[in-house]
């Protein structure tokens, strides 16, 4: 290994905190776009007035977020050894909150739980009870051969890979069809996508070349065309059909533009310089940021407590919805992080961590014996 590789793999091993901020970010959007979806707050404004062009607005600046987690997946996960350990960890969060919220609706609201829920509730990651975490489970055992691509692949190779995925992208959207099967970007096929893009990035120090004013820029473009793209479709579909509709065309994952707005806010904060009470509050708030999602998109959580609860907003003056709702989504991402903390302080305790490492290593000894029987050779002794 020559002593570039080595300081690559230095820095590559150094928290970045200005990634660890836009997990935080990132994890706030997506209450925000839970309060305007779930919340339904989008589907009671009246089209074309204030509101509706404020909310959507606000739907595209923050609908960039799960792109930007699957990005930073690839991003910091570039270059580093894959721990299993850490879906043990994962797992467990899960059940943590999902056989809990559950016991408790069965105890004091019996009627709401079925036998559908129990299983959603024991097998969060065979059930779709959560659509992130089971992609993201499945695209996890592909990480080694991610990171295989991302390393022999030279960079005009990778270029045209990056080329080629924005490309079919652009088909899915333009078509409105699931081009490419992605399933508009609720799988683990866009996910991978994604880690390929975050891994190049960082292999090679995109962050590093861009100013972060151009970064800024960038989303701010993205944002506003797709947002006035909204508006344009909905305005041709009322002159031709007599109703608004289908201007959802660029809003939505595998979409260029929501998939550029994801890539300018990594590169943006990649390069922040964070310092004093920031990088104490970061981190804080960052290991729990997971813990945010699995909490108020627990089914029940959300069905009881977010589904249909905010349409009022939708009547209030401009400037005090759009606070309804950056308000609101705070508040949700404040009460869930700090429960999380909780969470995290007490498997501190008990050591799960630990003991899901222990785990991992049970099974690396024991598959390595067993490749030792068959003669297999795991080169890098990597046997999982």
């Amino acid at each position: 290994m020559t002593p570039i590789q080595n300081a690559d793999i230095i820095r590559q091993t150094e928290r970045n905190y200005g990634i660890d901020a836009l997990r935080i970010v990132a994890m706030w959007m997506i209450p925000v776009l839970h309060v305007l979806g779930h919340g339904e707050v989008l589907k009671s404004v009246a089209p074309f007035s204030a509101n509706y062009f404020l909310t959507w607005l606000l739907e595209v600046m923050a609908f960039c977020a799960v792109n930007c987690f699957a990005l930073i997946s690839g991003y910091v996960g570039y270059g580093r050894t894959v721990k299993y350990s850490n879906m043990i960890c994962l797992a467990l969060q899960a059940l943590f909150y999902t056989v809990p919220i559950t016991a408790l609706f069965l105890c004091f609201s019996p009627d709401l739980v079925g036998i559908k829920t129990i299983l959603y509730a024991l097998f969060p990651y065979i059930y779709d009870t959560y659509w992130y975490l089971m992609s993201y489970f499945c695209m996890f055992f592909f990480i080694p051969v991610l990171n295989f691509l991302l390393e022999k692949l030279d960079r005009p190779r990778l270029i045209g890979l990056m080329a080629v995925i924005f490309v079919l992208a652009g088909i899915s959207t333009g078509f409105h069809s699931d081009f490419g099967h992605t399933g508009y970007g609720y799988s683990a096929v866009w996910l991978a996508v994604l880690y390929l893009i975050g891994g190049y990035l960082r292999k090679y120090s995109i962050a590093d070349k861009l100013a972060a004013w151009k970064c800024a820029v960038g989303y701010g473009a993205c944002v506003l065309f797709t947002w006035l793209s909204k508006f344009v479709i909905d305005k041709g579909a009322c002159w031709i059909l007599g109703e608004p509709k289908g201007g959802t065309y660029l809003i939505r994952y595998t979409s260029p533009t929501i998939l550029l707005c994801a890539v300018f806010l990594l590169l943006f904060f990649a390069k922040l310089s964070v310092k004093g009470v920031w990088k104490k509050l970061i981190a804080f708030f960052a290991p729990v940021s997971f813990g945010v999602y699995l909490i108020h998109e627990e089914p029940l959580i959300r069905e009881h407590f977010i589904t249909g609860r905010f349409a009022g907003y939708s009547s209030l003056p401009p400037l005090l919805a759009v606070l309804a709702v950056l308000g609101t989504a705070f508040g949700l991402w404040l009460v869930c992080s700090l429960i999380d903390r909780v969470r995290l302080a007490l498997f501190d305790v008990l050591k799960v961590k630990e003991k899901c490492a222990d785990l991992e290593s049970f099974f690396r000894r024991r598959l390595g014996i067993l490749a030792e029987r068959f003669g297999v050779s795991s080169g890098s002794g990597d046997v999982l």
